[in-house]
């Protein structure tokens, strides 16, 4: 995917970040809705908007499991690896 055009809404055909993760769980059989805040509505989830930087990563390093956990950011969604 590296070198792709970003295609918001899959604009121009292109992929979105929601749409990246929705091809990366449906290898492994997990359904993800098509865009990010229902994506990261649609399993227990935790907002982190009211942590510091430091607070967040020590969180996810905690309770985050590496390529399972999304991550929600500014009306973007990230795979956290």
């Amino acid at each position: 995917l590296l070198g792709e055009p970003y295609g918001w809404g899959g604009l121009y055909l292109h992929r979105d970040c929601s749409l990246v993760m929705v091809d990366l769980f449906s290898i492994f059989g997990i359904h993800l809705p098509r865009n990010s805040i229902a994506q990261l509505q649609s399993y227990p989830h935790q907002y982190l908007d009211k942590m510091s930087p430091s607070e967040k990563e020590q969180w996810l390093m905690k309770k985050g499991k590496p390529f399972l956990t999304l991550v929600g950011v500014q009306g973007h969604v990230a795979l956290y690896v």
